[in-house]
């Protein structure tokens, strides 16, 4: 599992996922795949609390999905 992989990483601090969709795709579906993602890591002990995703033309759909920087 990268995640756990890499907050296992001395001076190194996970907390969250951020993802930027290709601009020709719906990104909805992809905001709420990575809210579930940081859901499931935060069930395995994993400090992914914080979600950056969407820009000016998406952040409706980053805000709906639980996005916490825009």
């Amino acid at each position: 599992d990268e995640a756990r992989a890499i907050a296992a990483v001395p001076g190194v601090t996970l907390c969250g996922f951020m993802t930027l969709p290709p601009p020709d795709v719906d990104p909805a579906p992809l905001f709420q795949e990575l809210a579930a993602l940081a859901a499931e890591g935060r069930r395995r002990g994993l400090g992914t609390t914080e979600l950056s995703m969407g820009m000016s033309h998406d952040f409706e759909a980053a805000v709906a999905a639980g996005a916490t920087w825009v």
